[in-house]
């Protein structure tokens, strides 16, 4: 028995999908420099930075997994970000040019 093909409905590209070849591009870019600037950071800034932002552990958490204060957790942290300010600038700049070009 022919069962009636049913049209899907025609989805517009998101603003996402339609700059994805691009945005991949872009991003792939992104990630190898922040792994870059991680990498080029002391290993005790690294530490804190990635269990802040990636595993997203509290202040304390931090403190005991590293056996240290949680003022050193604060005072690497910042000086983690810091340097990764300093260091993802250039990119950022680009970045901030090429999205305000027509």
């Amino acid at each position: 028995m022919d069962l009636p093909h049913r049209r899907q409905p025609r989805r517009e590209p998101t603003p996402s999908a339609a700059a994805s070849p691009l945005q991949g591009v872009l991003d792939s870019e992104a990630r190898a420099m922040l792994e870059r600037a991680l990498q080029d950071l002391p290993a005790e800034q690294r530490a804190v930075f990635c269990l802040r932002v990636f595993e997203e552990l509290s202040y304390r958490e931090i403190a005991d997994v590293l056996a240290i204060s949680i003022g050193t957790v604060m005072s690497r942290l910042s000086r983690a970000r810091e340097k990764l300010r300093e260091a993802l600038a250039p990119y950022l700049a680009a970045a901030r040019r090429a999205g305000s070009e027509p």
